[in-house]
């Protein structure tokens, strides 16, 4: 299904055997984006299938999960309570949550901005294999978790996550507001200060102060294994049988409720492009003010570098190296799930990409929609950075292994340019753009990547994307 109205026959032919060629070459089962411009969709289009064992085809109405796109919600939902003066970001997070415990005693310098922003110092943690824990206990097929999701209970509630951060051993990985890491229990933790504030559990705070007046009607909290509305694509996972690899259905999106504010969202394309109208408008979607004007620009701000030329707002990502003016977007990975949203205020222009099996790079077809309605091919990249020569003495200081609890292992070898960097098991090239920093190639993508020096000299940690990752103690 495909609407061309304000994008012009011209882009379509350009972008749709663009996003065909990646849907094939990484076997997406289904997926489906849209675009609008001054608030108008002009663009919708479906590929492959919602259900592939039964052949149910995509549709724009089709269901998907959207992962941490969930995030921006969720500090949409921080910023309206800011507005009705029911809290302020500045207040420290233990006035709202007296139970949570930062290991070294900087507890009371953790802000709720600090949360926003993934700057609480908060490193990656193995939480969330843990709220997932009994959901992924019912999936007989598929990669298993990182962790022995058996090794302790499962966390089901706000206070089995404060137990678990108070019972691990985990170190900050700085003051508050020095770095940003990026932090899914930070955004947990939101969802609890909204619960405490507002009087009402998070979901149906969200659902009452932001989808229904937005009129997001095919937005809401799941879905559970068991409750799936009729238009919700089902999850699909790879599988090797045979030396080949073959998507299958999955039987279980491993959904947990207390994840809510971190990726619990399940929407689509245009009830999307809808919600995006806030941050195009200054806060109104139709005649409904959802945010003041003040809030939508705190969160449209770049509070903290990630890299050269790119930032974190709140619950968004903010490119300001972009060629018509800032970039906002976020994107949304988990099991059976990937999504993205990028939008560009200056221009009015909105993208919503959404799809039914994990890692697949759907940032890359919400870029390319926005170059066509921008006249500019397909495959140009958001930002560009200029290759630099690395001493071979530097590189040494990087070589080694980056681990964290999270999951994720980076290993940092010699290469061609310097270095070449294996994530989770898979090695890439990389390209030297900087001091200590590289640009990785990763699937069809690239992911800028530094490496943080002690005062010797030596890596002691990784910056990849918008993760920090410490370097393993018997590589140090």
């Amino acid at each position: 299904m495909t609407h061309t109205r304000g994008f012009s026959p011209e882009a379509a032919l350009t972008f749709e055997p663009y996003a065909g060629a990646v849907i094939d070459r990484y076997r997406i089962p289904g997926l489906v984006v849209a675009a609008s411009r001054d608030g108008t969709p002009v663009y919708v289009r479906s590929f492959g299938y919602a259900d592939v064992e039964r052949g149910v085809p995509t549709t724009p109405e089709t269901v998907f999960g959207v992962a941490s796109v969930t995030k921006s919600f969720t500090a949409a939902s921080i910023m309206r309570l800011a507005d009705a003066g029911a809290l302020r970001v500045s207040d420290p997070v233990a006035q709202y949550l007296p139970e949570f415990r930062i290991p070294g005693g900087n507890t009371t310098q953790v802000k709720i901005h600090h949360l926003l922003t993934h700057t609480a110092g908060l490193p990656g943690l193995a939480s969330r294999w843990y709220a997932f824990a009994r959901s992924a206990t019912r999936d007989p097929e598929g990669a298993k978790p990182p962790v022995r999701i058996d090794a302790r209970p499962p966390i089901e509630t706000y206070a089995d996550l404060f137990t678990y951060l108070l019972e691990d051993d985990w170190i900050p990985l700085g003051p508050p507001g020095a770095q940003c890491s990026y932090s899914n229990e930070g955004y947990v933790m939101l969802g609890a200060i909204i619960e405490r504030v507002s009087g009402r559990p998070f979901t149906r705070y969200v659902t009452e102060e932001i989808f229904e007046p937005a009129g997001l009607a095919n937005t809401a909290f799941g879905p559970s294994d068991a409750v799936r509305p009729p238009t919700m694509s089902m999850p699909h996972i790879p599988r090797i049988r045979d030396g080949r690899t073959e998507v299958v259905t999955a039987s279980s999106w491993w959904y947990s409720d207390v994840w809510n504010p971190a990726g619990g969202i399940c929407s689509t394309v245009e009830d999307l492009l809808r919600y995006l109208e806030i941050y195009r408008t200054g806060g109104l979607v139709g005649h409904e003010r959802i945010l003041s004007q003040q809030a939508v620009a705190e969160m449209l701000r770049p509070h903290i570098e990630v890299w050269p030329g790119c930032g974190y707002g709140y619950g968004l990502q903010i490119l300001d190296d972009y060629r018509t003016g800032p970039l906002a977007e976020h994107g949304g990975g988990r099991r059976s799930i990937a999504a993205h949203v990028a939008f560009i205020p200056a221009q009015g222009l909105a993208v919503a990409v959404l799809a039914n099996l994990a890692d697949v790079p759907v940032r890359l077809i919400a870029h390319a929609t926005l170059n066509v309605m921008q006249d500019v091919a397909p495959d140009t990249p958001p930002q560009t950075f200029t290759q630099q020569e690395i001493p071979p003495h530097r590189c040494r200081a990087y070589l080694g292994e980056y681990r964290s609890t999270e999951g994720t292992v980076i290993r940092v070898q010699s290469g061609v340019t310097g270095v070449t960097v294996e994530v989770d098991g898979t090695t890439w090239p990389a390209q030297p753009v900087g001091d200590n920093a590289f640009v990785v190639r990763v699937r069809d993508g690239s992911v800028y990547t530094r490496f943080l020096l002690d005062p010797v000299g030596r890596a002691q940690a990784v910056a990849h994307g918008l993760r920090i990752i410490r370097r393993t103690p018997t590589h140090a």
